[in-house]
């Protein structure tokens, strides 16, 4: 008997997603541990192990939708993701600079680069990880 099913473009893409998801909630969580060792930021009453967790893996869920939805409109072409994503990252790191976290500029930019640093990492590997998961022909999701 044979049980291969095949799945349509949505569920690799939600797959995708979910796969990427994953793969940045630990990256992110590297990254955060090792930027508060270095730099010694402890204030997490907004970025905390829980919410990089859950924000990681619901944002990169709607990756994998919103990849879904623009490579069937722009003629199977993923460059228009990877540029949405990456212009979309570059927005995100310019407002992670400017978002006033304190009155202590000190605990302020310390806010900024670990925010930024999340954003960074979490924006490219979208844009990388998502249309590579998506169109691979030797995965198995």
């Amino acid at each position: 008997m044979n049980y291969e099913m095949e799945h349509g473009s949505f569920y690799k893409s939600l797959m995708a997603g979910l796969f990427a998801g994953i793969v940045i909630t630990l990256a992110n969580l590297i990254f955060n541990f090792i930027y508060r060792a270095i730099t010694r930021f402890n204030p997490s009453e907004m970025v905390n192990v829980t919410s990089i967790i859950f924000v990681s893996l619901i944002f990169s869920i709607l990756a994998g939708i919103l990849y879904y939805l623009i490579v069937p409109y722009a003629n199977k072409n993923k460059i228009v993701f990877i540029s949405v994503f990456i212009l979309l990252t570059v927005a995100l790191t310019f407002v992670a600079f400017h978002v006033s976290r304190s009155s202590n500029p000190n605990v302020s930019a310390q806010f900024h680069g670990l925010f930024a640093g999340i954003v960074i990492i979490s924006g490219l590997t979208n844009a990388i990880l998502i249309p590579y998961m998506a169109k691979h022909k030797n995965l198995v999701f």
